[in-house]
């Protein structure tokens, strides 16, 4: 069996596995099937494309060896069990669990993990709460109330109301009232919670922000 994922190096040895008989797959990645994935076309069993679409733009004569099967990814993006924990640097504990990343500090890549993730646990400051409905990911605010003048209550209720996240409040948070609070989010709120989130983020803050300065310059 030769699996070809296309390019000009696949061509030959398509040709040959038909001359000898060996059976052959060209897979195509692309919506539009590239040079080397036509002329393979001619000569393989299976071509393999990632779209309805794509099997129209085959030509007519090998349609009937097309399966559309999508493209396939690396299996981290299908395990939903993946948890980044950002402990700070005096509270961190290393993880010995592939599927929980444990880190003093998430940097580089703090927004696409964020975007990335189904819920956001954090605090409830001002500031992370509009990253994260910048990129549409809901939240499970916990709130800080002592040595604070309240606002990280007030900033949860206010997106609570609005539909992008979730609150526990001091001693309500538990193990218990933790995961119930996910398994009632996981089967019943995520959907609508995503598609909130979404509309609820503003663009151009800094913008704004700016265009009021230079009025006043």
């Amino acid at each position: 069996m030769i699996f070809s994922k296309g390019g000009y190096v696949t061509v030959p040895p398509i040709i040959a596995a038909k001359i000898v008989k060996i059976k052959s797959i060209t897979h195509e990645s692309d919506f539009d099937p590239g040079l080397a994935t036509r002329i393979n076309s001619k000569f393989v069993d299976r071509i393999l494309v990632p779209y309805n679409e794509t099997k129209n733009l085959i030509s007519a004569k090998y349609r009937d060896r097309v399966v559309v099967t999508g493209n396939p990814v690396r299996k981290e993006f299908f395990n939903p069990n993946n948890i980044y924990h950002q402990m700070g640097e005096r509270n961190f504990v290393e993880s010995k669990n592939r599927h929980y990343i444990s880190t003093p500090f998430i940097t580089d890549n703090m927004a696409d993990i964020i975007k990335a993730a189904d819920i956001v646990i954090s605090r409830s400051g001002a500031g992370a709460i509009w990253e994260f409905i910048t990129v549409g990911t809901p939240s499970l605010l916990i709130p800080l109330s002592a040595g604070s003048r309240g606002d990280q209550l007030r900033n949860a209720e206010y997106f609570r109301k609005k539909g992008t996240s979730l609150v526990l409040n001091g001693l309500d948070v538990n193990t218990d009232s933790l995961r119930d609070m996910l398994n009632n989010y996981f089967t019943n709120l995520k959907n609508e919670m995503e598609s909130v989130t979404k509309k609820v983020g503003a663009e151009n803050c800094a913008k704004n922000i700016t265009n009021v300065i230079k009025e006043l310059l």
